[in-house]
């Protein structure tokens, strides 16, 4: 019996609904993130490494245009309210002490606003600015080194991997059109919903590497 231990790589964390609890079960992996507060919110585990920088099909630099929802967060929403079904308690770490008031409570309750960061359009960031036009104050845009995904795997050495999660916001298809397939990860989830025409050559991908898949509303699940 093969006793490695199982691996994952998730690119575009963001500092919810990651990959944290695989790492709490003993697996290890890689978590990127280029927007550097929110990655340093995500509980450090032994095992994984925590890579600050994006991933591209070229591997040069790229402006990110993000919302900055790092207030709210060491603010404490989230330790007063675990209730809230959608939101990965694994992911936060920090001080935690000053109350979110009545005003501030419905922009921090927009978690899914800290994972719309894209270095190739702002338009779900626009959307997000129109239903809570307070955060146009909190966009910014950063500078940010990306590496490939062949460049990342032997930059780290990576011999396998169990299970990949991409979220980019709309960079997924240039990433995995540019990688080699040298190793070919056991299980993927990755998000599809800003690929546009792109959505049909990546499952004609998919189909070239032999993987059975299916599309959920946002992400494609593919299994080799």
């Amino acid at each position: 019996m093969n006793n490695e231990k199982r691996f994952f790589i998730e690119i575009g964390s963001a500092d919810m609904d990651t990959c944290i609890p695989l790492a709490e079960n003993g697996w290890n992996g890689i978590i990127v993130e280029p927007i550097n507060a929110y990655l340093k919110n995500l509980k450090r585990v032994d095992g994984v490494i925590y890579e600050n920088l994006g991933i591209s099909g070229d591997g040069s630099d790229y402006d990110i245009t993000y919302i900055d929802m790092n207030y709210y967060t060491r603010k404490g929403f989230l330790p007063q309210h675990k209730s809230e079904p959608h939101v990965d308690i694994h992911a936060w770490v920090g001080d935690h002490q000053l109350p979110i008031d009545e005003k501030e409570h419905p922009i921090a309750a927009t978690i899914w606003a800290r994972g719309l960061g894209s270095m190739v359009s702002t338009k779900e960031i626009d959307n997000a600015v129109e239903q809570f036009p307070s955060l146009k104050d909190d966009i910014k845009t950063i500078k940010v080194e990306t590496l490939t995904l062949n460049d990342l795997i032997k930059k780290h050495n990576v011999k396998r991997i169990d299970f990949m999660k991409i979220d980019v916001e709309g960079m997924e298809y240039d990433i995995i059109s540019n990688y080699d397939w040298k190793i070919k990860p056991s299980f993927m989830k990755i998000e599809h919903q800003h690929m546009g025409d792109d959505y049909f050559r990546f499952l004609d991908i998919l189909n070239s590497m032999g993987y059975k898949y299916w599309s959920e509303s946002s992400d494609i699940y593919a299994i080799n």
